[in-house]
């Protein structure tokens, strides 16, 4: 069995609002009013659909830790 080795990648994993609901803890509801005031990480578009790059979110739940503290 030869196994393929992939390369290192820096491409973001792209996340979709369940997932980042999913991440975050935080409802569709919430998201979209942080979004309006600027207090959450802009989503890319992509069609008619939208994602999050995966460290933008992760980076944001970070910072939120640190003010936590």
């Amino acid at each position: 069995m030869t196994e393929t080795k992939r390369p290192a990648s820096n491409i973001d994993r792209l996340l979709r609002y369940r997932e980042v609901e999913e991440v975050t803890g935080f409802r569709r509801s919430t998201i979209y009013f942080w979004m309006s005031k600027g207090l959450f990480p802009k989503p890319l578009k992509i069609g008619r659909a939208i994602a999050w790059r995966e460290r933008d979110i992760q980076q944001w739940m970070d910072e939120r830790a640190e003010v936590a503290q």
